[in-house]
């Protein structure tokens, strides 16, 4: 029953995410209003249709959280898909989850490398401020060393500013670490 629970969450989370990686892509946004994400009309994922499918290849396994440029600021769209998943944690009183952080290359190594501690403590900061006090949490900083696009477009960009969410069922362990040097 966990398991069906976790691949219905996955399966959702995917969806969001499809979603507002499409809205983005298909609106280029000024630079000078990066900083501000464009607000979303829906509440809940019955009400989010996508304008066209993301290819498959760079949707998530797990929720992935997505951060604009320079920013480890939390979005409206990202905190939906954030309470979601505090929803279903508390449902299913799961209790271990691994948050890998991530940056474009956008900036020196160092300096995203604390960027993606920071964007990643703040999902921590953000599940628990919603009730899940007693979350075991890894948290993993990759900065800009385990990217999943190109860093040459902006869509690329986008995709490699985000923090990976991996639920660790009962009883089972976390997949093996997406990159080896992690710090």
């Amino acid at each position: 029953m966990i398991t069906q629970a976790l691949n219905t969450l996955r399966t959702t989370l995917i969806f969001l995410a499809g979603t507002v990686l499409v809205a983005c892509a298909s609106q280029p946004t000024p630079k000078s209003e990066m900083s501000t994400p464009p607000p979303l009309a829906a509440t809940s994922p019955a009400e989010l249709e996508p304008v066209e499918t993301v290819p498959a290849e760079v949707l998530p396994a797990d929720p992935w959280i997505f951060f604009n440029i320079d920013s480890d600021e939390i979005h409206q769209a990202e905190q939906i898909k954030l309470d979601y998943l505090a929803r279903h944690l508390k449902a299913y009183d799961i209790s271990e989850v691994q948050l890998a952080g991530h940056a474009d290359s956008t900036g020196p190594e160092t300096y995203n490398l604390a960027l993606s501690t920071r964007r990643a403590r703040n999902v921590l900061r953000y599940l628990r401020s919603h009730g899940l006090t007693d979350l075991n949490v890894t948290v993993m900083p990759y900065g800009e060393s385990a990217p999943v696009a190109e860093n040459t477009s902006h869509l690329g960009r986008k995709l490699n500013r985000r923090v990976e969410i991996q639920v660790k069922a009962p009883d089972t362990a976390y997949p093996s670490p997406i990159a080896t040097n992690v710090h």
